[in-house]
């Protein structure tokens, strides 16, 4: 039976899929990234995710990362203080020459859309934009359902917008981006900043805090949920798609904020969680390899 490889590489983890065109998971392989340790550590763990998943009828691997990718080159044009390392790395051709077979590299959040609209929330919409939030914030911009990359594949890389004015340096070498106020980094360094100490390593600690009542964990959560909310407001005003869709690693934890956001924005937009989770991405670079097989 035909099918492909979708590989979704993140921060702390990356996660691998056995895909049909139909989009049915045959398989899913998950491990660690360690992509502080640099880029080698990273491509080892790259390799053995494949190589788990692997097979005789696997025609094509669809990659996608965190950062500015060149989808015509499969470089990783830069890839954020999240991927140290990866800045540069030619991915395409490093897997089509370990694995010779057609390889897609993509944007996580361009593929995290394509996901949606291949068996997501989106299956039906052709205008619609896409935020994920997890370790840092990406996003993406279908038009007549195709993306919209920009002239140096930056489209729609809304953690990167300037929130506030001569803010917190950024990795991306400005001052004050969404990424670094409203990102699961950003919401437990803004935790640690709060109470004085270095107390959480990761968002869900702070959102395990927020269920025991804690005041600074409230606190944290509800300066997130506004400063979403503000994102959300611009991308109307900029895009104005028929449909937002809010995806990434905090989605699994919307019980505690989705519900506050809601409440910060107009009725009259349209915004719902990604209904592929946090497996979108894997999915969206599947079908980009899938499309490109055809």
């Amino acid at each position: 039976m035909q099918s492909v490889l979708g590989i979704d590489i993140g921060g702390t983890k990356i996660l691998g899929g056995v895909i049909l065109k139909t989009g049915e998971l045959l398989k899913e392989v998950k491990v660690n990234s360690e992509a502080s340790f640099g880029r080698d550590r990273l491509l080892i763990n790259l390799f053995k995710c494949i190589d788990d998943l692997m097979r005789e009828d696997i025609l094509g691997i669809g990659v996608c990362t965190p950062g500015f990718v060149n989808s015509n080159t499969g470089i990783v044009e830069y890839a954020g203080g999240n991927m140290p390392g990866l800045t540069g790395c030619a991915l395409k051709s490093i897997l089509e020459t370990r694995y010779k077979i057609p390889v897609v590299v993509e944007n996580d959040a361009n593929a995290a859309a394509i996901g949606e609209g291949f068996i997501g929330s989106a299956q039906s919409v052709n205008n619609f934009t896409m935020i994920s939030l997890g370790t840092g914030i990406g996003g993406a911009i279908v038009v007549n359902g195709k993306l919209t990359r920009g002239h140096s594949f930056c489209a729609g890389e809304f953690g990167h917008s300037i929130l506030v004015p001569g803010g917190k340096d950024c990795s991306c070498g400005e001052k004050g981006c969404l990424e670094m106020y409203a990102s699961g980094t950003a919401i437990y360094k803004r935790y640690n900043e709060l109470c004085g100490h270095n107390k959480t390593s990761g968002a869900i600690e702070v959102f395990d805090l927020l269920k025991q009542n804690d005041i600074l964990a409230h606190q944290v959560i509800h300066e997130f949920e506004f400063y979403i909310s503000i994102i959300l407001k611009n991308i109307t005003r900029y895009i104005d798609p028929e449909l937002i869709i809010i995806g990434g690693g905090l989605i699994d934890a919307r019980e505690l904020w989705w519900d506050n956001l809601l409440k910060l924005i107009p009725k009259s937009l349209l915004i719902v969680p990604a209904k592929l989770g946090n497996h979108a991405a894997m999915f969206g670079a599947a079908k980009l390899s899938l499309n490109k097989l055809q």
